[in-house]
């Protein structure tokens, strides 16, 4: 297993993290507080090789999560699923990815 630290200063950031990543994965389940349009369509170009093996579980409790960025996964082609506990936060802090064996695209 590789690990690697991705900040929000300096070249490795959150978002060239992710980017990278999800490049070089033939899956993923990302587990978020919340999901944006904006962010959807940051990580679009990574997320459409993969989107039919990627699955998106989010809460809608903290009201962050806009219906079009759903809509917008789900276009994609990913798995969505919304959790929302009645007394308990769901609050994620990291995400998942295979980098297995390369399938031929």
């Amino acid at each position: 297993m590789d690990v690697e630290m991705i900040t929000t200063r300096g070249e490795n950031t959150l978002l060239a993290g992710l980017r990278s990543t999800l490049a070089g994965a033939d899956q993923a389940l990302l587990c978020v507080a919340f999901v944006q349009a904006a962010g959807v369509q940051l990580l679009r170009p990574q997320l459409a090789g993969i989107a039919a093996s990627t699955r998106l579980l989010v809460t809608t409790m903290f009201g962050q999560s806009s219906p079009e960025a759903l809509y917008m996964a789900r276009g994609l082609g990913m798995s969505v699923s919304i959790l929302n506990y009645g007394r308990a936060r769901f609050t994620p802090r990291c995400t998942w990815h295979d980098a297995g064996p390369r399938r031929s695209r």
